[in-house]
């Protein structure tokens, strides 16, 4: 399974190379992003862990970002609390 490392990266990679944020394929990493935010808001690296760490989650909230969320975006606002 993708690390969350491995889907910020992705998005990062197809992003420099002009792939815009409304095609399928970033849609859908956005959505793998999000899912793996914690109750508490944070992120983890790996589905395994428990406990998120803020440096996990600066790279979501950072990927995220680059396909247009803001801080009025739920869970950009989560993340970022």
């Amino acid at each position: 399974e993708a690390t969350l490392v491995d889907l910020d990266y992705a998005v990062l990679g197809l992003r420099e190379a002009g792939a815009q944020p409304g095609e399928p394929t970033l849609r859908a990493l956005a959505d793998r992003i999000r899912s793996r935010q914690k109750a508490d808001g944070g992120w983890t690296y790996r589905t395994s862990e428990s406990t998120p760490n803020a440096f996990a989650t600066g790279q979501a909230l950072y990927a995220l970002r680059t396909l247009g969320a803001s801080d009025s975006d739920d869970t950009v606002a989560r993340g970022m609390s």
